[in-house]
């Protein structure tokens, strides 16, 4: 059956109608379809080329068919329990963070006590171990893998593009107005001392040509620099 959707899919004028050719002098004869299996090179028997995520996502599928009996399960256990669990679950789960975060007097204390980061860490190591235990399938990871699957290739930058880029970075230093950069800034300092809102002192900045490093090195000066609280 995906064989035949795919064909379908690959072919440039498969929603066209086609006028059927009747020869009088020939018997009927009774159509059958035919149904070709994938092409190793992602490419149907009209020469159209296919995606090859499209391709993986199809033969993935298809392997699961092979499997009846788990998606069976999968889709019976979440269509009996989900409607009826999941609201309630995250109720409970989002009344019981709000309750600890407004017991330890908001989200800046829980941050600084690191509270929300253990959470999200706790919450990724479980997911993980259910994965490698299998109590969660995810297709292509765990379950369902190619073996023919061909490797991710890895993007190398090379170390001439930062040199590039300290280059420019110096250019820029050189032929911008430095009283404009160093007014700019300290407006933003005495902004950020006060009440005052630091978004247009910052705009004042970037059009003065300061650099990314100068606006923080100007607001760490006043606020300080914020260090996390390990949770590991």
């Amino acid at each position: 059956m995906l064989q035949a959707v795919v064909r379908k899919w690959a072919s440039p004028d498969a929603s066209a109608p086609k006028a059927a050719h009747h020869d009088s002098s020939r018997p009927a004869e009774k159509s059958e379809a035919t149904v070709e299996p994938l092409q190793p090179a992602s490419t149907a028997s009209n020469g159209s080329t296919l995606d090859p995520s499209a391709i993986r996502a199809l033969r993935d599928l298809e392997q699961g068919q092979q499997r009846p009996e788990l998606i069976s399960r999968l889709i019976d256990e979440f269509l009996e329990h989900a409607p009826r669990q999941l609201p309630a679950i995250r109720s409970a789960a989002h009344a019981r963070d709000f309750d600890t975060i407004d017991r330890m007097g908001g989200m800046v204390e829980a941050i600084e006590r690191g509270f929300p980061q253990r959470e999200v860490a706790e919450s990724a190591y479980s997911f993980q171990q259910a994965v490698e235990r299998r109590e969660k399938i995810i297709v292509g990871v765990n379950d369902f893998v190619a073996a023919d699957e061909e490797p991710i290739e890895i993007l190398y930058i090379d170390e001439s593009a930062g040199e590039q880029q300290l280059a420019k970075l110096a250019e820029l230093k050189r032929t911008r107005d430095t009283g404009a950069v160093r007014r700019t800034l300290d407006a933003l300092k005495a902004g950020a001392a006060g009440s005052a809102n630091t978004m247009p002192l910052l705009i004042d900045a970037v059009r003065a040509y300061a650099t990314v490093g100068e606006m923080c090195d100007a607001l760490r000066d006043v606020w300080g620099e914020y260090e996390e609280t390990p949770i590991i």
